[in-house]
């Protein structure tokens, strides 16, 4: 909600890990840098959010053509 609504006031919402917030020295002075109201909130990856094992699809194989299987 917050990411939602703060494009309404502008607010930059940063999420962040546990750790330095942040780690990377550039976006440390880009936020540093920043004229609007920052918020960082800490990120939790959740099972949404983290990507999903692609299904594994079997190639078929043309009419005709013996494919060994040992």
């Amino acid at each position: 909600a917050l990411v939602h609504e703060s494009q309404e006031v502008g607010l930059v919402v940063v999420g962040a890990h546990t750790g330095p917030v942040p780690a990377d020295p550039v976006a440390l002075r880009s936020i540093a840098a920043m004229t609007c109201p920052v918020a960082i909130v800490p990120h939790h990856l959740v099972a949404a959010a983290e990507p999903k094992p692609r299904p594994r699809r079997r190639r078929s194989t043309p009419a005709g053509t013996s494919v060994p299987t040992h």
